[in-house]
């Protein structure tokens, strides 16, 4: 595990997970309805590839994400992908990141590349699609206080079961919503962690564990949430892939 100690890999899976959040479309729904075989990622000899979400749901939409690591730099990396994968045709530059996309029927692809010193570089291999259906995220669990709305929804299969990431928007100060939580959660029979602390909010019931996070918004509170399902038989970590 130590791939995700580093600060670095950190930022780039943040912004390869952030790029695809803002491509979602505003309504939720697509109407395109050709979703073609997207050619396997092409990487540098000596470069190590790292599954970070792999049938991952964003708001219910299908969503593979991988993190890199190359020995070429910022330009040879440009290069390369513009060389073995000429349908990324678009190209931004943002603060320390350069962006390659491409957008084909119902699917984007977006490859991320941020320089760690003049020979190596790393980034992320991100790949969303949208269904013909509307993506549809899970329901609001029913210890939310009512009136809160869903900002962000992410969810993983992991070693021991399903992780979903969520950030939910409330018009109510936090400190009645994080009243209003612990009320609902103790009414629907889950137990506060012995950690409990007054920052983020640790909980259990059965094989799932809830950290809850409350902080101020603009107009109310954003509420962070992350819940783990645990599973009796746990799925094979997907081990790093180091090209030849």
């Amino acid at each position: 595990m130590d791939a995700f100690v580093r600060l670095g890999r950190w930022r780039c899976v943040l912004a390869g997970l952030a790029l695809l959040w803002g491509s979602v479309p505003a309504s939720g729904v697509v109407h395109l309805r050709t979703q073609t075989m997207a050619p396997a990622w092409s990487l540098p000899r000596g470069a190590v590839r790292t599954p970070i979400a792999q049938q991952a749901l964003l708001y219910g939409a299908p969503a593979d994400i991988a993190y890199y690591e190359a020995p070429l730099s910022v330009s040879g990396m440009l290069s390369h992908f513009q060389k073995h994968h000429p349908e990324l045709r678009d190209l931004t530059v943002q603060q320390g990141m350069a962006v390659l996309s491409e957008r084909q029927g119902e699917c984007l692809r977006i490859v991320t590349v941020t320089g760690l010193d003049r020979a190596h570089s790393a980034g992320t291999l991100s790949r969303v699609c949208w269904p013909d259906l509307a993506p549809q995220a899970g329901q609001a669990p029913q210890w939310l206080p009512a009136g809160a709305r869903l900002a962000f929804d992410f969810a993983t299969r992991e070693p021991y079961g399903r992780h979903v990431q969520q950030v939910w928007h409330h018009p109510d100060p936090p400190v009645a919503v994080r009243s209003a939580l612990r009320r609902n959660l103790l009414r629907l029979g889950w137990l506060p962690a012995p950690d409990d602390a007054a920052g983020t909010q640790q909980w259990v019931q059965g094989a799932s564990t809830l950290a809850i996070d409350v902080v101020a918004a603009p107009s109310g509170s954003a509420i962070v949430i992350g819940m783990q399902d645990y599973e009796a038989a746990p799925v094979a970590p997907v081990p790093p892939e180091r090209q030849p």
